[in-house]
């Protein structure tokens, strides 16, 4: 009789052997393959989930934005460093109309395009139409340019593409600165068959800036002239009415900081304060700039005789004020104070009147002799030591 421990050990041998030689016999993974096959195939026969539809989701939540709202700016954090934001409500922009003057010219070509009431101030964090178009305007420059290192003439092209080029809608002034065309004849223009430019709508104040092969003059800082992006023309430079030369962002965001209302108009706080005409209201500063062409110098723009211009940014001795009075509209003739002093002005007299040479000694000039012909003899009487004076 075989004892029960006899008999444990005999069933654990046996079943030592049996898992020895099961895999030989029957695979260890049929039944799960049995098991898993139903699973699998009802997995396959139940649909996947689907994403909706763009009309089948929510829309109440999801507020509208135009798609230029919607374009980042890689620079916008150097911009507002820059132009002076101090959070995100102070764009040195907001509620300023920019007017463009074409060299010489006392009445604007072009204004601005579009502004809005709300400058777009919670869907940009501030950012008014004018910052918008330069931030544009500088992602067109070269990925290693930063807003940081940019020089008078990066400034320039800058401000030339975001006044005439725009952002692909619009340009910032009223027509692309199609009101802003060149004062001569610019058929034929280089840019019009320019292959880059094919299909393209050219700006014709781009044509005014670019003068062309034939009319730019070749100044001693040609070289450093920067091309605006994307058309690659000559730019232009920009200026106040006080000839004052525009060469940085920071400067820009200064000058339209002191903007001003336009003479004869009033703010809502002055109209209730019943400081003015209730039918001469505004709440929109102008900030007139006048656009030189590429290499060209620039010339002052009077509107009527004895009008002055005022000079802080011109130096002389003694820090004395300079200023311009207008003496004629045509020709162009100004009386400059300050300019000299005394001692000066003295020297330059006195060796104008010794002068012998034919080519250089105190004479009548020639050019537009016929055209004024009592001013220019006046003029070429007049008392030169008053004059410098």
């Amino acid at each position: 009789m075989i004892s029960r421990a006899s008999l444990a050990l005999l069933c654990i041998a046996a079943f030592g052997v049996g898992c020895y030689i099961s895999p030989f016999l029957l695979p260890l993974d049929i039944l799960s393959r049995k098991l898993k096959g139903p699973a699998e195939a009802k997995a396959k026969a139940k649909p996947l989930p689907t994403t909706p539809a763009p009309s089948a989701l929510p829309t109440k939540s999801l507020p509208e934005k135009n798609q230029e709202d919607e374009i980042p700016f890689k620079q916008e954090r150097s911009y507002k460093n820059i132009v002076g934001f101090q959070g995100d409500q102070n764009d040195p922009f907001l509620g300023v109309d920019i007017h463009i003057h074409r060299n010489g010219e006392a009445d604007p070509c072009s204004r601005q395009a579009h502004y809005h009431e709300a400058e777009d101030q919670d869907g940009d964090a501030g950012l008014s139409p004018t910052s918008k178009a330069l931030l544009y305007a500088a992602d067109r420059f070269s990925p290693e340019k930063s807003l940081d290192t940019f020089t008078k003439y990066d400034f320039d092209a800058l401000m030339t593409h975001a006044l005439a080029v725009g952002n692909g809608s619009s340009a910032l002034l009223q027509g692309y600165g199609y009101s802003c065309s060149a004062p001569w004849s610019n058929e034929n223009h280089y840019l019009d068959t320019a292959p880059h430019l094919k299909d393209k709508t050219i700006s014709r104040m781009l044509k005014m800036c670019d003068m062309g092969p034939g009319r730019t003059v070749i100044q001693l800082d040609h070289g450093k002239l920067v091309r605006v992006p994307t058309v690659k023309s000559y730019p232009c430079h920009f200026h106040t009415r006080e000839g004052l030369r525009i060469t940085s962002l920071e400067e820009l965001a200064t000058i339209a900081r002191e903007a001003k209302i336009p003479a004869g108009e009033c703010t809502k706080a002055d109209q209730a304060a019943g400081t003015c005409d209730d039918s001469a209201t505004s709440e929109r500063r102008e900030l007139h700039l006048y656009a030189v062409p590429a290499s060209r110098v620039f010339i002052f723009a009077p509107k009527f005789v004895g009008e002055i211009f005022e000079l802080p940014h011109v130096s002389v001795p003694l820090d004395l004020p300079v200023w311009l009075e207008v003496i004629s509209l045509e020709p162009r003739v100004f009386d400059v104070f300050n300019f000299f002093d005394r001692d000066e002005s003295a020297a330059i007299v006195d060796k104008a009147l010794k002068e012998t040479s034919e080519t250089h000694r105190i004479k009548r000039s020639s050019t537009g002799a016929s055209k004024c012909p009592r001013l220019c003899a006046s003029l070429l009487h007049a008392d030169l030591t008053h004059i410098l004076h």
